[in-house]
């Protein structure tokens, strides 16, 4: 009799041990957050024609958008040269707005305590060499190389946000580009958070 008492007990110890183990791995994995795949666009055309004009992108589609929804709140980035605004603002009726982060594009996984803006009297992502995303060098080769470490967090709602490095602003993203290398040709990674701020 006391064989099967202390067997039972045994057993109970055990499946305890066991279910306090799944647990703790349990509350250890919900820590982890798996990585996301980052959407990639490649030579977006950002008025490579020189008619003035901005192209309107679309983070949630991927795509870009006609100038006849430029009164709406379908896009979230215009792009023209090197300018970049935000739906928000002076800019659209959306309620998008931007912050210039300096850090590594792979571990930036919680969203970090930054004063976010729509565009106003001047632009959220600020233009100019060294300011924002890209530094300019001048003659004789006059090229415009995004700056390493440097992205373009974004939010509109409550809940989304977005990181963004612009990896190119060249057509077919050469390497090293030169003054004949064909400008105006965005390429960028970015990827959506989920509903806690997390990318």
């Amino acid at each position: 009799m006391k064989n099967k008492i202390y067997y039972s007990l045994w057993i109970g110890m055990a499946i305890s041990t066991l279910c306090t183990a799944c647990k703790k791995k349990t509350e250890e994995e919900a820590d982890i957050v798996p990585a996301k795949q980052s959407v990639v666009i490649k030579n977006l055309d950002a008025d490579a024609a020189n008619k003035n004009r901005y192209t309107f992108f679309n983070l949630l589609t991927g795509d870009t958008i006609a100038r006849s929804d430029s009164a709406t709140s379908n896009w979230h980035l215009a792009l023209k040269g090197t300018s970049i605004l935000v739906n928000g603002g002076t800019s659209g009726p959306g309620s998008v707005a931007a912050a210039v982060y300096t850090g590594l594009y792979d571990e930036l996984i919680n969203l970090p305590e930054l004063e976010f803006r729509s565009d106003g009297a001047s632009p959220a992502i600020p233009p100019g060499s060294g300011k924002g995303w890209y530094t300019y060098s001048g003659p004789p080769s006059h090229l415009i190389i995004p700056i390493p470490g440097k992205m373009l967090l974004l939010k509109w709602g409550t809940t989304t946000y977005a990181k963004l490095e612009i990896l190119s602003y060249y057509k077919d993203m050469p390497s090293a580009p030169t003054a004949s290398s064909v400008s105006r040709y965005y390429s960028f990674r970015y990827v959506l958070s989920d509903n806690q701020g997390r990318f």
